[in-house]
């Protein structure tokens, strides 16, 4: 896509290139795109990227095919899946060099599954697992995944109520397997029934719930399958929505598996990873006190880590992914570092300190260049302004990454450079330094001074990051209105240290407020920003700073704020949202209760009286009334109180949305919006907003006067193919 300016209509539309994943070999390379087009629909392609040529070929354009792999039995075979008209789900394989507009069909499952994966068995056939919605059986429910029905009510008996955007329900997600054999003619065929490998337990794999539903942590090998699982019939309220690492044996993927999960890390455990034999199983510990990666050896039955901060004192990086070398002797890690995600390596060996192999933008991907190869790898990455590139990296570092493809040819087409991004380094609250992303318009002038906006992230265990933001959250889109958009990594941003990052636990209103003051007496002095022209805006504990801030002096510094999905009142939010481990976990307190921690929880509360009486800035209330993760009516009781003082405010509802902002039409009436109201108080002149706002949204945007009545705001909400979009303004 080429276009001379990135705008919210450009950057909605474009077409997204996911990871790259090499053949056997490391000479060809699979990955799928997808185009947004209206209503929610998306234009799916698969293609190959030719690493030695470094020509790209379109494969397929039909949408109903996706999860493309490779057959992992030396040839250049994909499999993949296409979802039938009735809710089946076809087994397809085809030949990369052959007629791959006309796959061969292997077989077909009565039902939806996700997240196909394949591994090599013995006897020359393929174990394969999907995930599916299972039914109180144990059987994959035949039809469409809907795990909605007529009902009226729900009953629970645990605090397993809701999880980000939706209601738990009575039916769980499992993983089924089985195999395929090759008939005498060549022919791949699939093997019925499917086995359940989780069926007589109360376990439902991780990341099966929520937005990001099928992106979920499992790994197999002809041993079994290891996989990040949650326990639905947990009563503690701080294993809810917590994930654990299980091992299932498997004798055969011919025959339902006699042996029960095997737990291997307890709470907040993730990435499940076979070594290349299939006898150890890596898995990482995502704790405040103890983010390790741990190798479980299956013969023996012992567990020992293989990398982390208690091991090597002096290493601080932040664990984000890893895999196994194809010799199974080092680990290929993804580590948060300053701001970025670079890629090192770690030799399984006593004493083995990681090293560097690549450090340029956040790589979101890498594997061994081919099976049995240790040379190279591919990795896929993003910067601030380039939405994907692919690379060969040399495993033995010494040599620089090989550029096989950008999708943006380094920003260029969109109108953007990387002299736009810079870093910035103050001092924090404390001794210790600040690290901070710069980004400036692509027509920056060096002698005009500019509106400033700082964007507070969310977490608090996140991070600003060299990296391509989707639509709703993209710095560079920013830049582009006009602004200088400065994105400072506060106290609990993951990448400068452990102790940088526990540090906010217990004080979320102490160091990374007084961070973003440094922040502010440091731009200062930085030529360009008008410092006088400030805004700020933040999403999730962004959104809850905003309304901290706001009670504070540093709100008078800005002439607007924008509060996305965030907190008002922190000890009615601390249960009343979906996931409590978050209360007592890496959040306010270090008991698991209310009650045993109101103080600490008041102590950083927004909606203190005392703190209520000094909110004097005009503010953007963004919400999802949908989101349980910080339920909208925090971001009401925000609106409400602006209201009740009088100060100008503004609430947008998407009612058809959660914890982030996913539908596209939807993102461009969030940006009309947002940059709508900030014009009114920096001057920039909003460039390119897009179309009508009733020809997009689904959201309610409310002005001084209060929230529709009742039946207009249930209209609003039930209208489901008409969107509408209505505008209160004041009597």
């Amino acid at each position: 896509m080429s276009a001379k300016k990135l705008t919210p209509k450009v950057l909605i539309n474009q077409t997204i290139h996911h990871d790259a994943i090499p053949n056997y070999n490391g000479t060809l390379a699979l990955y799928t795109t997808t185009t947004p087009e209206s209503h929610g629909r998306k234009f799916e392609e698969i293609h190959l990227l030719d690493t030695t040529t470094k020509k790209t070929y379109l494969l397929s354009n039909d949408a109903s095919k996706y999860s493309p792999q490779w057959l992992r039995d030396g040839s250049n075979m994909v499999i993949m899946t296409s979802l039938d008209p009735d809710w089946s789900t076809q087994i397809l394989v085809a030949d990369v060099e052959g007629s791959f507009d006309m796959p061969c069909e292997v077989g077909r499952i009565p039902g939806m599954v996700y997240n196909l994966k394949v591994t090599p068995l013995k006897d020359g056939s393929i174990g394969f697992t999907v995930v599916g919605l299972a039914d109180e059986s144990g059987n994959l429910i035949d039809g469409k995944d809907n795990d909605a029905d007529d009902d009226t009510f729900w009953v629970y008996d645990t605090a397993n109520v809701r999880y980000e955007d939706s209601y738990i329900k009575s039916k769980r997600y499992s993983i089924f397997y089985s195999t395929m054999s090759k008939a005498p003619n060549g022919q791949w065929k699939l093997d019925l029934p499917l086995y359940n490998a989780l069926h007589n337990t109360t376990l439902e794999p991780s990341g099966m719930r929520g937005p990001a539903k099928y992106g979920i942590h499992y790994d197999i090998s002809w041993k079994g399958v290891a996989l990040s699982a949650w326990d639905r019939s947990a009563k503690d309220p701080g294993l809810i929505n917590s994930s654990e690492i299980y091992y299932i044996r498997l004798e055969s993927f011919r025959a339902a598996t006699t042996h029960a999960p095997l737990k291997l890390g307890v709470k907040n455990n993730s990435g499940p990873v076979f070594s290349p034999d299939g006898l150890a199983i890596a898995f990482c510990n995502n704790s405040e006190k103890d983010d390790r990666i741990y190798i479980h050896e299956l013969e023996s039955n012992t567990t020992h880590i293989a990398f982390g901060s208690e091991v090597e004192k002096e290493y601080q990086l932040d664990i984000n992914g890893f895999r196994f070398s194809s010799n199974g002797r080092a680990l290929y890690m993804g580590l948060e570092d300053t701001g970025r995600i670079s890629l090192y390596k770690v030799d399984l060996r006593p004493d083995a300190y990681p090293q560097l192999l690549m450090r340029s933008g956040c790589i979101s991907a890498f594997f061994p260049f081919g099976e049995g190869s240790d040379e190279k790898l591919l990795v896929s990455t993003s910067s601030l302004i380039d939405s994907k590139s692919y690379h060969i990296v040399h495993a033995h570092g010494g040599h620089e990454p090989e550029l096989l493809s950008s999708t943006t040819d380094n920003g260029a087409q969109l109108g953007l450079s990387p002299t736009q991004v810079s870093e910035l380094y103050f001092q924090g609250a404390g001794d210790y330094r600040i690290h901070a992303w710069m980004v400036r318009p692509s027509n920056f002038d060096e002698n005009k001074k500019y509106p400033l906006v700082i964007h507070v992230h969310g977490g608090p265990s996140a991070a600003w990051h060299d990296e391509w933001y989707k639509p709703e959250t993209n710095l560079v889109l920013w830049a582009e209105q006009g602004y200088i958009v400065v994105a400072p990594n506060i106290t609990g941003s993951p990448g400068y240290g452990r102790e940088f990052r526990r540090a906010v636990r217990d004080d979320w209103g102490g160091r990374p407020y007084e961070d973003l003051v440094k922040c502010m007496d440091y731009l200062e002095c930085v030529p360009g920003i008008d410092i006088n022209n400030a805004v700020i805006q933040g999403a999730s504990y962004g959104g809850y700073m905003m309304n901290w801030i706001q009670g504070h002096p540093l709100g008078r510094r800005f002439k607007a704020l924008v509060a996305t999905y965030g907190i008002f009142n922190l000890p009615a939010w601390t249960l009343g949202h979906d996931v409590l481990y978050y209360s007592h976990s890496n959040k306010t307190g270090s008991s698991s209760m209310l009650w045993d921690i109101l103080e600490e929880a008041e102590r950083y509360n927004p909606a203190r009286p005392d703190l209520i009486r000094n909110w004097k800035t005009p503010m953007l209330v963004v919400a999802g009334e949908k989101d349980y993760r910080c339920p909208f009516e925090q971001s009401l009781a925000t609106f409400h109180t602006l209201q009740a003082l009088e100060i100008p405010s503004k609430l947008v509802v998407f009612f058809k949305e959660g914890h982030g902002i996913n539908m596209e039409d939807n993102m461009l009436e969030q940006y009309r919006q947002v940059f709508s109201w900030l014009s009114e108080y920096t001057g920039v002149v909003v460039q390119d907003q897009g179309p009508d706002p009733e020809e997009v949204s689904d959201a309610d945007s409310v002005a001084s006067g209060g929230i529709p009545g009742e039946d207009q705001y249930l209209e609003g909400r039930n209208e489901l193919d008409r969107l509408e979009f209505l505008s209160l303004t004041p009597p």
